[in-house]
């Protein structure tokens, strides 16, 4: 199978650099998140937990499309 350069930039950009920034851009806003909620503690783990889910679903959905996008331009 040949893969070309453009391509590898694309699959590596989708799989990997759309996640990674979404795992920092979530964790700058769970760390802001966690500053203003130390006044009351039981918002907290609620917080938490809701970052983590919207982090976890956006990372599915960046590797899915990358994978879509290596299985769709192979073919």
């Amino acid at each position: 199978m040949y893969v070309s350069i453009p391509f590898f930039h694309a699959f590596i950009g989708y799989v990997v650099i759309f996640p990674l920034l979404a795992s920092l851009i979530v964790a700058i806003l769970v760390w802001r998140r966690i500053k203003a909620a130390e006044e009351s503690s039981s918002k907290t783990s609620w917080i938490i937990w809701t970052i983590l889910l919207i982090s976890g679903l956006t990372l599915v959905v960046c590797v899915f499309l990358g994978l879509a996008f290596l299985i769709i331009t192979t073919r």
